[in-house]
């Protein structure tokens, strides 16, 4: 019985320990996002500026494909660390990410063809990205600080 409490109560406390890491699933993420919907596939268009963590953008939403993120969706999301964009994601819009100051990791996936204006300007936090070979255009100022 001691064994099993001390067990508990170790795992309690691991856990405990990661609380300040917030991860949000495609599932919570229908919470916190919107979209505006087409006859074939869907835009991430907002983002409660009180998310934090690491956001995890569906590649689904109501059965259809998530293909762009608008501009200014995520703008001024200060307290977000991580964002994984799915690959049916095709255009990231300018100032989609602008002001999310303490965001530190961007996954940009095979199938992003387009980043725009300003993207990701004041995402001082974000030191390194990797940029997919179908990227075919990056507008001026995307990573602007």
């Amino acid at each position: 019985m001691k064994k099993i409490l001390s067990f508990t109560l170790t795992l309690i406390v691991l856990l405990s320990s990661f609380s300040c890491l917030t991860m949000v699933t495609p599932a919570q993420a229908a919470e916190i996002l919107k979209f505006r919907l087409s006859s074939d596939y869907c835009i991430l268009t907002e983002c409660d500026e009180g998310a934090s963590g690491e956001i995890i953008i569906p590649e689904v939403y109501n059965n259809l494909p998530v293909k762009a993120i608008e501009g200014n969706a995520f703008s001024e999301c200060k307290n977000i660390t991580g964002v994984v964009i799915p690959s049916t994601v095709e255009i990231i819009a300018g100032g989609a990410f602008k002001g999310c100051s303490s965001l530190e990791k961007v996954e940009i996936p095979e199938g992003v063809k387009y980043i725009g204006q300003r993207a990701f300007r004041g995402c001082k936090a974000l030191k390194e990205i990797q940029l997919p070979s179908t990227v075919s255009a990056i507008e001026y100022g995307a990573f602007e600080n």
